[in-house]
């Protein structure tokens, strides 16, 4: 193995699945001080970064590879112990957001649980047998005493369960003696926070002691074995570990690859909430995962207010979005963050009080991550999920993102509106008419009982595009045209009507066959678009990113079809005549329907 102290680097293979990627990643390492596990997620970070943008996978196994083969390592062993600088590691990557049964080989997500899993935040104690003879226990019998400073990691509940009387079984472990020959360690193991442990070993009831570690006597009075378990990875021993005291190699990346827009938003961030000695180590796995959230802000702010700024923003309606496809905002779900909380932590994050947000209101990129990191706090730290254990903000933090975002981010990467949307031709159409479209879904907008939060009906847009269709039509004239024609059979002089419709019918603007491909398609993309969203459909009201799929939706169901155009071409006409509605609308031409076919027995306000 390489001496602790010496500059280590590690050439690093991808495996996605079981197929072997071509790209090699050199990681400094630093003394090599860290676990296995750490070394996963930083290959998985700077894979995703270099290689694979916009996806992040979970480590499942890391192994060492030497002549063509493979040594798994454990998660916790230390670098500079088990590698040598410059030694060839293949790191294997979870292949999208489910695990399918033969999708890996046998033990890696066993190995995947130790590394990442609900108890890897605690350390392996062990305890040895090293009595004379062949009379050995049957099990440890102890008391374990939390360290002080770890004990604000875990909750009361859980210190409680540490600190009760614990009994473990001694089994036989395999070993290899100098010789080469086979022996056994008599050996029981519990995992623990960093503490003291008082035990003894008991056979057939009977308590008895080892040669070592020396016998001490107990609190009450009678011997026993006292051990001191310290944290077994020293980048920090301690929890609360100072920023000089932790050596540069705690952080995966580079300083000169870390992206230069995040000590400008860590900066930003206010985080007046968080306790400092958490901040630094917030601070480094916010570091690891930057590229991948700030994607997914860059995502949303695609249909922001001004592109031309450098920079960008997203709406409190875009993070709404984003937390009800994490399913944050659903009652029924393990775990509910109410509206109200979000606008009170986005006040405090933007020093605003002002009274409670409105959806159109703006986020800067560190407002958003701040908001992240409550949301983190909220599910992992305070009110888990029931039957998760409660965790430290770093570790919870890191499980948000893993469990909570990526999975909607891999569903993101596989949507086909958003394929469809970063096709180059259909990216420019949309880009010229992305203001357009913010005017369209602004003029559309209705007031929500209660709520005070406007937002477009979807009852309104498929009628507007229903009342284009009939206009279209030549078998369907307008009412005034139908009024005129009747005056004229009964010998009147029919009166000159100029049909306010006939806008529809220009140049530029969906044809009658396009929209009738639309109008039939209309219930089946609502139903897409809002999947997600807990309230019945008759009462949500269209946040503008899911305006925004609904145009995609709509523009894509003719496109392909003889004579109706692409994308590209579709979306201009489409534009154009929701913009002939709106005018229309505006002149009291178009009456937009009720938001509730019984206004006098209004139901409750539906939610934003």
């Amino acid at each position: 193995s390489s001496l602790s102290g010496s500059a280590m680097r590690l050439n690093v293979r991808i495996q996605v699945g079981s197929v072997l990627q071509d790209a090699t990643i050199e990681i400094a390492c630093g003394t090599g001080e860290q676990h296995v596990r750490w070394l996963g997620l930083v290959a998985s970070s700077r894979y995703q970064q270099e290689c694979f943008p916009n996806a992040f996978l979970i480590p499942m196994r890391v192994a060492h590879r030497s002549e063509g083969v493979d040594r798994v390592l454990k998660p916790r062993e230390v670098l500079h112990e088990t590698l040598e600088d410059g030694d060839e590691v293949v790191v294997q990557l979870r292949e999208g957001a489910q695990i399918t049964d033969d999708a890996f080989y046998d033990g890696d997500f066993e190995w995947s649980e130790v590394a990442y899993g609900p108890g890897s935040n605690l350390r392996e104690c062990r305890f040895d047998w090293t009595g004379k003879g062949s009379d050995f226990p049957d099990k440890v019998r102890g008391h374990y005493t939390v360290a002080r400073e770890w004990k604000e990691i875990f909750s009361p509940k859980e210190i409680q369960e540490f600190e009760a009387t614990f009994e473990v079984p001694v089994e036989p472990l395999e070993v290899l003696t100098q010789a080469g020959e086979v022996a056994y360690d008599w050996v029981a193991i519990k995992r623990f926070p960093p503490g003291v442990c008082e035990y003894v070993f008991v056979k057939e009831g009977t308590e008895m002691l080892g040669l070592t570690p020396k016998p001490v006597e107990a609190r009450d009075g009678t011997q026993c074995h006292r051990l001191e378990f310290k944290w077994d990875c020293c980048i920090a021993p301690e929890p609360n570990a100072d920023d000089d005291s932790r050596p540069s190699t705690a952080s995966s990346l580079d300083a000169d690859k870390v992206d230069p827009r995040f000590e400008q938003d860590w900066e930003t961030m206010t985080l007046k909430w968080m306790e400092p000695h958490m901040k630094t180590r917030v601070k480094d796995v916010l570091i690891e995962f930057y590229a991948i959230l700030t994607d997914l802000f860059d995502s949303y702010a695609f249909m922001g207010l001004d592109l031309t700024s450098a920079h960008h923003t997203i709406g409190m309606d875009d993070l709404k979005h984003l937390m009800v496809q994490c399913d944050l905002l659903n009652p029924e779900s393990g775990v509910h963050i109410s509206w109200d909380q979000i606008c009170t932590w986005f006040e405090e994050a933007s020093g605003m009080s002002f009274g409670k947000p409105h959806l159109p209101q703006r986020l800067t990129r560190a407002h958003y991550l701040e908001l992240l990191l409550r949301m983190a706090h909220f599910t992992m730290c305070h009110r888990p999920k029931p039957g998760q254990q409660v965790v430290a903000l770093d570790e919870g933090f890191f499980r948000f993102i893993t469990d909570v975002l990526i999975p909607v981010m891999d569903v993101y990467d596989d949507d086909p509106i958003r394929k469809t949307a970063v096709e180059y031709k259909n990216l420019i159409a949309i880009q010229q008419h992305r203001p357009s479209m913010r005017s369209i879904y602004s003029s559309l907008e209705q007031e929500w009982a209660e709520d005070q939060e406007r937002m477009v009906a979807p009852a309104a847009l498929k009628h507007v595009l229903e009342v284009a269709q009939q206009a279209c039509s030549e078998e369907s004239p307008p009412p005034e045209k139908k009024q005129a024609d009747k005056e004229a059979k009964e010998g009147e002089k029919p009166p000159e009507v100029e049909d306010p419709l006939a806008e529809f019918g220009e140049e530029g603007r969906l044809s009658f066959e396009q929209l009738e491909v639309m109008t039939q398609a209309f219930d089946e993309a609502l139903a897409t678009v809002t999947s997600k969203r807990p309230e019945p459909p008759e009462t949500l009201g269209l946040y503008f990113w899911e305006f925004f799929e609904m145009v995609m939706h709509l523009a894509r169901a003719p496109a392909g079809q003889e004579g109706l155009g692409e994308v590209h071409d579709i979306i201009p006409a489409l534009v154009a005549t929701m913009q002939t509605a709106v005018s229309l609308v505006e002149k009291g031409v178009i009456e937009l329907p009720a938001l509730y076919e019984d206004e006098e027995a209004e139901p409750e306000a539906p939610v934003a």
